[in-house]
């Protein structure tokens, strides 16, 4: 679990969940080494399954302003068992739904568009938040953009760690975020690594900071010790 954090106060808001593979041999593998591997066999439904009920039951366990974060592969989002996944989570652990956002990046819309607008529309519908994860990397455009059923914009790390040496990803960044507050959605920067880029996006107006500034992605465990949840 990687903390986000807000802007203004650097205080805990929740948390992403990001999946690791431990070897017997005791190594950590990374998910850009294995996500696309289990994309390609019938293993990514399972996992991703898996990954939404373990984050909804860790969820249980926080204080209520806490949320939790999950990212969904696009070809899941067609996947209509997800709504009752979903719901079946939120309902055994007894949380609420506006506490789980799905991340999904921008890859959705470019096949399937109506499809996917209406089964993001239907995860709203049930509460949960939707995120739209590394934006300014994919395919969106304005129109696009516009009729998103989304809550929430992550702008991608590339912007975010150049900023303060490149005026064209400072402009890029400070874009992001006022075009999203215009259409009232809340902002997350992924990938701070200083504090200087923390105060910065502060003075900018974004809402939330994600980043090794604050901390690495923890055990669920050492998450719960490190932040006294």
């Amino acid at each position: 679990y990687q903390p986000k954090v807000h802007a203004g106060y650097q205080s805990l808001v929740g948390a992403e969940a990001l999946i690791r593979w431990h070897t017997r041999e005791r190594e950590v593998i990374p998910p850009d080494r294995f996500i696309g591997v289990a994309e390609r066999y019938p293993v990514i439904r399972p996992l991703t399954w898996w990954v939404i009920k373990s984050a909804v039951a860790r969820l249980a366990r926080w204080p209520e302003e806490l949320s939790v974060a999950v990212n969904i592969p696009p070809n899941l989002l067609l996947d209509d068992e997800i709504i009752s996944v979903v719901q079946d989570a939120l309902d055994i652990y007894g949380v609420a739904a506006q506490r789980l956002s799905l991340e999904v990046t921008e890859r959705i819309m470019v096949d399937n568009q109506e499809t996917m607008m209406n089964q993001l529309a239907r995860l709203r519908d049930i509460g949960t938040r939707i995120s739209l994860d590394d934006f300014g990397t994919g395919f969106c455009s304005l129109a696009c953009f516009r009729d998103l059923p989304v809550d929430e914009i992550k702008i991608d790390k590339s912007f975010v760690s150049r900023m303060l040496e490149s005026d064209k990803d400072h402009a890029i960044v400070k874009a992001v975020i006022d075009l999203a507050h215009n259409f009232s959605m809340k902002v997350v920067a992924e990938g701070v690594a200083s504090m200087e880029i923390a105060d910065r996006l502060a003075d900018l107006r974004c809402d939330y900071l994600q980043g090794y500034a604050f901390n690495r992605p923890l055990p669920a465990d050492e998450f719960a010790a490190r932040y006294q949840i």
